[in-house]
C-alpha cells in the first residue's frame, strides 16, 4: 500500500509538472493566435489557474489533445495566411500565363483539328 501511495503522489507531482508545461505553451500559442482564436485559450489557461488541485492523468490527457487542435487551428490560419498573400498575386499576375504552358506541355501546340478536342475536353475538366 505504501509503494502504491508513493507512486500516485509521484504521478500527481508529474501530472503538475507537464500541465505547468502546457500552460507555457499555452500562452505561446495564445502569442500567435489571432485575437478571436485567443480568446478561448485564455479561458483555458484561467480554468486551469482555478482548478490548481486537479492534476489527474484525464485532466492532463484531455489538456493536450486540447492544446494540439489549438495548433492545428493556428497552422491552418498560417498557411491560409501565406496562401493569400503569396500564392494568390503570383496566380492573378501569372496564372493565364501558367495554364496555357501547362496546357501546351500536356497536349501539345500544333494547329490541327484534333487540338480542338483536347481544348473542349480540357475546358470542361
Amino acid at each position: 500500500y505504501y509503494k502504491r501511495k508513493s507512486s500516485s503522489s509521484s504521478n500527481n507531482n508529474n501530472n503538475g509538472i507537464v500541465l505547468s508545461l502546457l500552460q507555457d505553451a499555452a500562452r505561446a500559442l495564445e502569442w500567435l493566435e489571432s485575437p478571436d482564436r485567443a480568446e478561448s485559450t485564455r479561458q483555458w489557461l484561467q480554468q486551469r489557474q482555478q482548478q490548481r488541485q486537479q492534476e489527474d492523468r484525464h485532466v492532463v490527457t484531455s489538456s493536450i489533445l486540447y492544446l494540439h487542435y489549438k495548433v492545428s487551428l493556428c497552422r491552418e490560419d498560417v498557411d491560409s495566411f501565406r496562401f493569400q498573400h503569396e500564392y494568390v498575386p503570383i496566380i492573378l499576375a501569372r496564372g493565364k500565363e501558367l495554364e496555357q504552358t501547362y496546357f501546351r506541355a500536356k497536349y501539345g501546340n500544333n494547329n490541327n483539328t484534333n487540338n480542338t478536342y483536347i481544348h473542349s475536353t480540357y475546358v470542361e475538366k
